[in-house]
């Protein structure tokens, strides 16, 4: 298998399958507040599930290799779960959405975290921030317990730099403005 390598940037449109007058129609106005994981596959201890990455009022969510490497750095520093020292990934990785019972495991370690241990975080002002964005997300419209259909997860090999552009279908349900 080829090495890891991130994307300089991935454009993520979100749509939803709603029936308008008779047909299908995708619409992707509806899905702003909705957030992606990045699941990437360690090739030793520990995978690294790496998320928030939030739509805009649009339904785009734009990651840069740059975020995922804060998002990394992040992760391997709140000391959650045992991580290789050095990034040693499969090149193939995993786009899915996190189910609310996923966040709300997020929202409770963040709320628990010592005052005196809450670092700034590198794509947020403050660990207040991150907070809030995980707290308005409408990814609780998700199956509590469970995995989403499959059909609904990207599943690419990143074995080069070259900019990646996708369109996820929102599997929850989603109420018109």
């Amino acid at each position: 298998m080829s090495k890891l390598f991130f994307p300089r940037k991935v454009s993520i449109q979100l749509v939803q399958n709603t029936f308008f007058e008779g047909r299908m129609d995708h619409l992707s106005s509806m899905v702003a507040d909705i957030s992606v994981g990045l699941h990437l596959f360690s090739k030793q201890k520990n995978d690294y599930k790496l998320l928030p990455f939030v739509s805009g009022k649009d339904g785009k969510i734009i990651i840069t290799s740059t975020d995922i490497e804060h998002e990394i750095s992040e992760t391997t520093k709140w000391g959650r779960m045992d991580y290789s020292i050095s990034l040693d990934c499969f090149s193939f990785v995993e786009i899915y959405f996190p189910i609310s019972a996923e966040i709300q495991t997020w929202i409770a370690f963040l709320e628990t975290v010592p005052e005196k241990e809450k670092q700034m975080h590198a794509r947020f002002s403050n660990h207040r921030e991150l907070l809030e964005v995980l707290k308005k997300l409408k990814n609780a419209s998700l199956p509590k317990y469970s995995r989403i259909p499959y059909h609904t997860i990207i599943r690419d090999e990143w074995d080069d730099e070259s900019e990646r552009e996708y369109t996820m279908l929102y599997p929850g349900k989603l109420t018109l403005p």
